[in-house]
């Protein structure tokens, strides 16, 4: 979570959603300010009521293959610190293919992965669900996919920001995404997402 109670705002970090350029933008231009001890806080003490709230979403097919890249295939797949290649092993499925990823991840979502103790596993977590939790009403929303424009139409951004001054985003996204979905894993990510496709207006028929 970043604040700033001089621009009077609170942004409430999303896994896997552009939070990286997001902290970044606003601490360098709008005194943003890292609170809480773990990277997405969701503690509600630290947001006054008269705040402007606001969170990040990202469409869900892209977000399901960024997940599986960066737990996956960190330092070639020899760095598991999420524990997501053990998980899937341990499981009967192969970490190095997108289809049984998230097979394994709808599989034991309502399980292993909803555990608060497990470390991170909470990637795997929808975006509403993530933020129910905090049981908050949010002023607006800032979508990954136009973060420029969206970032440009909250109320404490007075002066622009050109697109090419934003940050760019992580190595961990698969620039060529589309080539992972098949039908059978399309489905997939259309169950796993159903409800941030809903909510967050993304459109679940087709890849964007």
């Amino acid at each position: 979570m970043i604040i700033s109670p001089k621009f009077g705002y609170a942004y409430v970090s999303v896994m896997k959603t552009g939070t990286n350029s997001m902290y970044e933008l606003l601490r360098q231009h709008y005194s943003g300010e890292k609170v809480g001890v773990k990277f997405h806080c969701r503690d509600t003490k630290f947001i006054q009521p008269e705040w402007y709230v606001f969170k990040t979403a990202r469409n869900p097919f892209t977000r399901a293959v960024s997940i599986w890249s960066s737990t996956c295939f960190r330092d070639g797949g020899k760095d598991d610190r999420y524990g997501f290649r053990y998980m899937c092993k341990s499981n009967g499925f192969n970490p190095d293919d997108f289809a049984q990823f998230m097979t394994c991840a709808v599989k034991v979502l309502s399980g292993e992965l909803s555990q608060p103790n497990k470390f991170h596993r909470g990637l795997l977590v929808t975006q509403t669900e993530w933020l129910r939790r905090m049981n908050i009403t949010f002023d607006a929303v800032v979508h990954t996919e136009t973060m420029c424009r969206d970032f440009n139409q909250l109320p404490f951004v007075k002066k622009p920001i050109a697109k090419k001054y934003f940050p760019k985003s992580n190595q961990s996204q698969k620039q060529d995404y589309r080539k992972y979905y098949t039908r059978k894993v399309f489905e997939l990510v259309q169950q796993w997402g159903a409800e941030d496709f809903k909510q967050r207006g993304y459109d679940s028929t087709k890849l964007p």
